[in-house]
């Protein structure tokens, strides 16, 4: 699995193109895009988030929106909803989710992370940071893959943080069920070519 995630400072339509060409370059059900935007108001967003739903549903791949946007995931089809920095607990499936099959993800930043989230019905964790990158602090390494992934059951392990085509071999091997990135693609010459050399990487290291 490969996730995207947004950045305000792209704008709508460059948001839309990035993400056609990245669903394009990966097969169905093999890709997502996660919607965060901590600058413009909830609501502001509606559009691009209609337009984003529709293009990644066009092309079978997944949707998430984060916490912040909740009111947003009960109007239109979301794929999955992110806590942010809120640590779910066990009634946030129930309470929060717009339906019964629609995921719940969260940040780990400490083993503990994963611990609390193995004990509350979460299903993805965004382990991170992995590898150094702007304003994250000091990179925890391919150990924190290795110790969520001796604990994780039936989480879902995504590396995040300073991943690109380069290391994503490493993420996987460690331990990842799949890498996020931000810039490897948002600031790609070619979003098609960046998404799918992280796809080959990811293919390659799940046939080892």
């Amino acid at each position: 699995m490969i996730v995207l995630i947004t950045d305000p400072c792209k704008s709508d339509a460059e948001l839309a193109k990035i993400a056609t060409a990245a669903c394009r370059a990966i097969p169905p059900g093999n890709f997502a895009v996660l919607f965060r935007d901590k600058v413009h108001d909830v609501y502001a967003v509606l559009d691009v988030t209609q337009k984003l739903e529709k293009i990644i549903h066009d092309h079978g791949q997944l949707f998430f929106l984060t916490r912040r946007h909740l009111r947003i995931a009960w109007e239109i089809r979301t794929d999955g909803v992110h806590m942010n920095d809120e640590k779910p607990t066990s009634l946030s499936r129930a309470s929060l989710l717009p339906g019964p099959k629609v995921l719940l993800s969260m940040p780990a930043h400490s083993d503990d992370d994963v611990a609390h989230a193995i004990t509350n019905d979460v299903d993805w964790i965004f382990v991170s940071p992995i590898f150094a990158t702007p304003n994250k602090g000091q990179p925890r390494g391919l150990d924190a893959i290795r110790n969520g992934a001796k604990i994780k059951g039936d989480l879902q392990i995504i590396a995040l943080g300073g991943i690109d085509a380069s290391n994503t071999r490493s993420c996987m091997e460690a331990g990842a069920d799949g890498v996020a990135v931000i810039r490897a693609i948002l600031d790609a010459p070619d979003p098609f070519d960046a998404a799918r050399g992280l796809w080959d990487v990811v293919l390659a290291s799940k046939q080892r």
